[in-house]
């Protein structure tokens, strides 16, 4: 969610901008729907990336960095239930409140309606504010190469792939960051009332996974991350299209990791990113990244380690493995 620390935004944290804040604001925002959606109905704009990775680890500083290295615009969390068309698909679901926000759809079938409701909204013909919470001006929307991404998407890359044809980057941070940083997150919603049930996918032990994992806020997190994690990293082993990044090697060396990166999604950099700005999220190149080691116990450590070793063996290699 947007901290709305950033005043250089188009959004700065009022996703319903268009129609309660300053008069600018209202002519900015409603300016550049108008602009996305005129370039969709040409067929104009286009997507050109998807990023995707779990929440908190970094995938809103990797879309503004690539966006702007690409001079392309943002289409922020289309799957975001703050979408009203979205919702209103979700609605149906009958999920309480705090589940909803944590459910990712899939794996989809290719005849999904959801998919037509992605096609409209990957290309500009949005319904939410929220999807412009990147952009920082109107002149962003001006842009027809459109750079995706979504914490929600984990189960359908290989479908976002098919639909669109373009390249995936999956973006990978160490389960304990992500799970010290989703305790303290101030949002509407938590994981602590999040039930693992509606969320988990059939798989293997989900019964002994859900007997153990579901009774509190910390193991459930791992636990949803490990599941996620796990079905990305199947689906895009292999794939030419598709490619992963750590975020704490990428945030480590921002300029050489993100000409790097458009080398391999091949896309031409245009620009130089200004890594060091403030996110529309709080994780970025300048944040703490080693925080949790403090702020999360050596028992809360190692439970995080176990259960997404548990679900997702060898998952923590990247990071030179568990710390245990």
């Amino acid at each position: 969610m947007a901290t709305g620390r950033d005043t250089r935004r188009l959004i700065a944290g009022d996703f319903d901008g268009a129609r309660s804040g300053p008069l600018g604001v209202r002519l900015a925002i409603g300016g550049a729907r108008t602009v996305d959606w005129t370039l969709a109905r040409l067929r104009a704009a286009r997507p050109v990336v998807l990023v995707s990775g779990f929440w908190r680890s970094g995938t809103t500083w990797v879309q503004e960095c690539l966006a702007e290295a690409l001079a392309a615009k943002t289409v922020f969390e289309p799957l975001s239930p703050l979408d009203p068309r979205r919702r209103a698909m979700l609605a149906a679901q009958g999920l309480p409140y705090d589940s909803l926000q944590a459910a990712m759809p899939g794996p989809l079938p290719d005849d999904d309606p959801l998919w037509d409701f992605l096609a409209d909204a990957c290309t500009g013909r949005h319904t939410s504010n929220f999807t412009l919470n990147c952009r920082s001006s109107l002149r962003e929307s001006f842009a027809t190469r459109i750079v995706v991404k979504d914490v929600r998407m984990p189960f359908n890359l290989d479908g976002f792939h098919r639909r669109f044809g373009v390249p995936v980057l999956h973006v990978r941070r160490h389960p304990c960051a992500v799970v010290a940083s989703l305790l303290a997150a101030d949002w509407d919603w938590t994981f602590g009332r999040v039930g693992l049930g509606h969320l988990l996918p059939a798989m293997e032990d989900r019964d002994a996974v859900l007997r153990d994992c579901d009774g509190d806020a910390l193991s459930r997190i791992a636990a949803w991350w490990a599941a996620t994690e796990r079905h990305a990293a199947a689906s895009l082993a292999g794939r030419a299209w598709a490619h992963g990044a750590v975020y704490e090697e990428v945030a480590d060396d921002p300029a050489p990791a993100f000409a790097a990166l458009c080398a391999r999604l091949g896309l031409a950099q245009r620009r130089a990113p200004r890594f060091a700005r403030v996110s529309a999220s709080t994780v970025g190149a300048a944040s703490p990244r080693d925080r949790w080691r403090t702020s999360l116990s050596r028992a809360d450590i190692l439970r995080v380690e176990a259960v997404v070793t548990r679900i997702h063996p060898g998952c923590l290699d990247a990071w030179g493995g568990p710390s245990a």
